[in-house]
């Protein structure tokens, strides 16, 4: 008897540990191409984009850096050596990086967006929830790191408010090194529910605007 419990336990153990690499092995990153929002341009040109949301309400001049300038050499961050001067193209619930005639989405104010959001088919609407719609991407097998922030203030083009949040990281596909930020309001009381507010989406270094 005691033969066979030792086999049985030994047993459970390597299925968990192969459970355990097998969930490690299925570490997902979301990709432009999962994110759906009906009748709404991701990637495209500026002409594409007017005659999809009309013009933006205002924008204004930025740069952004050719590669990621994340990289560390003798525990020291080495900075980009040039950047690219690009305009950021302000919509009432998106906004756009515009390098050229090329445009792609990296902001989605969810609450104020009339469309859905679907990533990988789980849809985002300002009713989202935050413990619904985690649950459903680690049940698709997407992993991710949260983040608790006190306030929002580095959006300058839409938010400046002391406003707690709930952020997750998502890993990026077009961008190793990037993440796609999901950020959920904070509630002040324990039996309140955390919703969506916005999605920040990285500029994509791998087949797209910006190389």
């Amino acid at each position: 008897m005691a033969i066979n419990r030792i086999s049985v336990i030994l047993f459970i153990l390597l299925f968990l540990f192969t459970n355990q690499a097998q969930s490690q092995g299925t570490r997902m990153a979301i990709s432009m191409e999962s994110i759906d929002i009906p009748s709404v341009i991701k990637v495209g040109t500026y002409e594409q984009l007017v005659m999809c949301l009309g013009a933006p309400q205002y924008h204004f001049v930025s740069h952004i850096n050719p590669i990621n300038p994340k990289y560390i050499e003798n525990n020291t961050h080495i900075p980009p050596r040039s950047t690219i001067e690009c305009e950021i193209l302000v919509y009432d619930a998106f906004e756009y990086i515009m390098v050229g005639d090329s445009v792609q989405l990296v902001f989605i104010d969810v609450i104020n967006s009339k469309y859905q959001v679907c990533i990988d088919g789980v849809c985002l609407s300002k009713m989202t929830k935050q413990k619904d719609f985690m649950l459903r991407m680690e049940s698709k097998g997407y992993w991710m790191q949260s983040d608790y922030e006190c306030c929002v203030g580095a959006i300058e083009s839409h938010y400046g408010t002391l406003v707690p949040v709930s952020v997750y990281h998502f890993d990026f596909k077009e961008d190793p090194y990037s993440h796609v930020l999901i950020t959920f309001k904070r509630k002040k009381c324990w039996w309140q529910s955390e919703r969506i507010w916005w999605i920040g989406i990285p500029v994509m270094r791998n087949c797209g605007i910006v190389h």
